[in-house]
């Protein structure tokens, strides 16, 4: 056997390089631990347990006039455009990414006109000309192996990235569709609750008239006219406060649906019923599953570990082979013949020995993003959970002085029926039909306003659970 010098010194410089790499240990992978059940109390599941939303609930509210503001809204709001333009961005930065990885095939064609000096490195003069051409064609092929997944990490954040902005854009969704339905939800509510207010001040009025001709005739002093006159003042300021309010409900919907306010025309005998609404019984995991800010958080939980995956890849070797055939010739007319043929092959080794310190620093940028999405994962889980848990006691709540309310409005009802019929007696006056019919409009506008305040209860708690998310509108990510 003979000694080669060559063969030993390359093996040599290969082992060295190795053992260097080898020093450049990468950081030991860590999967981060996530909630994988929202802290809520569980339903048991029982047959006819409660459902999830479906992704049209709103129309289970029973009115086209809301169906057709919310279709409206949906086609033209700049919130939702937003959120389009990010997925656009995402889905880029993905196809970016792909474009960037694996094998690469160009082509590359080029010719040229070009003068020599005559005081150069090479003179014209020597040459026995001053201007020649130059043309080449070639085909490039570069092929990355990826052995660690650095590119495969980089490819998959890029795509968790898009899916959370999709997240993110049924979240804006969800956001406005419910920020409609509370508008038109309290324009309804102010719309029947002024209808009570100009009956109050009708009755008021006549309460007055029939007041006013005991004093003419000497039966009463002016001091129940005063008063009345105060109570008439107060009927009438709830007028305008009611119709203020309808009016700023009115502006927040045609600002909400992106259209001009006198375009909206709202019919006065609105429908909208919000149905009541059960906490399914997998609500914990479900809650998960179907919050749009859930399902964002955790595709970002998900991209940050893929990019600290990439890092780590970073730390181990990087081999690139390319190669390159084509043409390449001083005159254009001889560009095709067999001697102007051209070609290359290589390869390149990266090894990351001076860049320790680059490397690390990147991968504790990362892994500080990475913590912080996990914490932000963790406070968006428990901040959910307590906000269906606190949305699930308003209606409860609610429902209760609901039951109270309707028992006052049954007896003042009862109160009002025997007044008329005492007044058709003849066993009393006007004044106390009157006072009856008030203190009963006066109970009604009560028990509305505990009716629009459920409506609202009930449609938080809709939002509170995702709206429909898992019906088809986007991807959960895994568990």
């Amino acid at each position: 056997m003979r000694f080669c010098p060559a063969k030993a010194v390359t093996g040599l410089a290969l082992a060295t390089a190795f053992l260097l790499v080898a020093c450049v240990a990468p950081p030991v992978k860590s999967t981060p631990t996530l909630r994988q059940l929202a802290p809520v109390e569980q339903n048991e599941a029982v047959a006819g347990a409660a459902v999830w939303p479906v992704a049209d609930w709103w129309k289970t509210f029973g009115d086209p006039q809301l169906d057709e503001l919310i279709g409206a809204a949906l086609q033209g709001s700049p919130s939702l455009k937003t959120a389009q333009a990010r997925i656009a961005a995402a889905d880029a930065a993905s196809a970016l990414a792909q474009a960037q990885s694996g094998v690469q095939l160009a082509a590359t064609a080029d010719i040229s006109r070009n003068q020599l000096s005559e005081n150069g490195l090479i003179s014209s003069r020597l040459l026995g000309f001053d201007w020649y051409s130059q043309a080449d064609a070639a085909l490039q092929f570069q092929a990355n192996l990826d052995w660690w997944g650095r590119q495969r990490s980089a490819i998959t954040a890029a795509v968790d990235r898009g899916r959370a902005a999709e997240a993110e854009a049924a979240a804006s969704r969800l956001i406005l569709i419910t920020a409609i339905a509370s508008e038109y939800l309290s324009w309804q509510s102010d719309t029947a609750r002024l209808d009570i207010a100009e009956q109050q001040v009708s009755l008021f009025a006549r309460w007055r008239d029939l007041q006013q001709l005991r004093s003419q005739q000497g039966l009463d002093d002016g001091l129940p006219l005063y008063q009345l006159d105060v109570e008439t003042d107060r009927a009438r300021d709830a007028v305008l406060l009611r119709e203020a309010s309808r009016q700023r409900h009115r502006l927040a919907i045609a600002a909400l649906a992106g259209v001009v306010p006198d375009e909206l025309l709202l019919e006065r005998t609105a429908t909208a019923i919000v149905p009541a609404l059960d906490a399914p019984s997998d609500l914990g995991l479900g809650l998960i599953a179907r919050r749009p800010d859930i399902v964002a958080s955790r595709w970002r939980v998900e991209a940050a570990v893929q990019n600290v995956d990439e890092v780590r890849a970073a730390y181990y070797p990087d081999l690139r082979l390319s190669a390159l055939a084509g043409l390449s010739s001083l005159q254009l007319s001889k560009l095709a013949d067999t001697g102007s043929q051209a070609a290359s092959l290589g390869a390149a080794l990266y090894l990351p020995i001076f860049d320790i310190r680059g490397l690390r620093a990147q991968y504790g940028v990362r892994k500080a993003n990475l913590d912080s999405a996990v914490a932000a994962y963790d406070e968006v889980v428990v901040g959910a959970a307590q906000d269906v848990a606190t949305r699930m006691l308003d209606c409860k709540t609610l429902l209760g002085r609901r039951e109270t309310m309707v028992q006052r409005l049954l007896a003042a009802e009862k109160v009002r029926l025997a007044t008329e019929t005492r007044v058709s007696q003849g066993m009393d006056d006007r004044r106390s039909e009157i006072t009856a019919q008030t203190q009963f409009l006066s109970t009604r506008d009560a028990a509305l306003q505990i009716d629009a305040e459920l409506a609202l209860a009930r449609l938080a708690l809709i939002q509170s659970l995702g709206g429909g998310l898992s019906d088809g509108l986007i991807r959960a990510p895994p568990a």
